[in-house]
């Protein structure tokens, strides 16, 4: 289960090792400034893929109408990262001859989530407020958010050749994905989709997550409690990502320690 992977940037080393036996879901520490449950909704995907073409859902392991109020701040765990795709636009399918974007949403959004007639979500910001304020259900918001991501994905370019393109800070999977090689689907010997998180701040410097602080390893047994992994397992993580300086493999520092 263990894994090395190595990049080019200070850190060249990321150890990524199974949690329990999980299936699915991210859990960020409570305290980060930005708490997102990251690993993807309670409403099933009323989305269709046609034979053979793969589509963009949100995988409703992760983001479903119980976890949805988790999230801290919706339009930075979706609309941050794709409101700027194929430069904001994107059109439906079949078209209606308009053009859409986070500022202007169809109704049809509304319409197919049962949101009444009389109550139209508008935009992005409208959307965020509306589930705020609970004028939208939980069950609405995410399916709305599941045509929205799915509706991006169809208008992008070099889709569905594109292996990044339906990756939203984990919220969303592909379905109906054929696979035309021998390559594995997963990197984790029960063939189980990744869902991960990084523990942040845990052996590399991290101050943004740990309150403007370095940890030192004693301080770190207690920022990352047992509890929290156990919290991570019930939210269906399965795998955990730990930055690691380089130094803590050649004997040097209180890591190494």
């Amino acid at each position: 289960h263990n894994i090395i992977s190595y990049s080019t940037s200070q850190y060249l080393l990321i150890i990524r090792f199974s949690l329990f036996h999980c299936t699915s879901g991210i859990f960020l520490k409570s305290s980060l400034l930005h708490k997102h449950i990251l690993l993807t909704m309670g409403s099933k995907s009323n989305k269709k893929s046609a034979s053979g073409i793969p589509t963009c859902v949100v995988d409703n392991d992760v983001l479903n109408k119980n976890t949805v109020g988790k999230m801290d701040d919706i339009g930075l765990s979706i609309f941050a990262k794709l409101c700027g795709m194929n430069r904001g636009v994107f059109v439906l399918d079949p078209p209606d001859g308009k053009t859409y974007g986070c500022t202007s949403f169809p109704e049809v959004f509304s319409t197919n989530a049962g949101v009444p007639s009389w109550y139209t979500v508008g935009d992005s910001a409208h959307f965020t407020q509306s589930f705020k304020t609970g004028e939208l259900t939980a069950e609405q918001t995410v399916d709305i958010i599941d045509q929205y991501v799915s509706t991006v994905y169809q208008s992008s370019v070099g889709n569905p050749d594109n292996p990044y393109g339906c990756e939203v800070n984990g919220l969303a999977k592909l379905e109906n994905c054929p696979s035309t090689t021998d390559t594995p689907r997963s990197l984790r010997q029960d063939g189980d989709i990744v869902k991960s998180v990084t523990l942040a701040g845990a052996f590399v410097p991290e101050e943004w997550v740990t309150g403007g602080r370095v940890l030192s390893m004693e301080e770190v047994l207690d920022f990352y409690s047992y509890k929290e992994f156990k919290n991570m397992s019930k939210l269906g993580v399965n795998t955990v990502q730990i930055p690691v300086p380089c130094n803590a493999f050649i004997g040097v520092g209180e890591i190494a320690d």
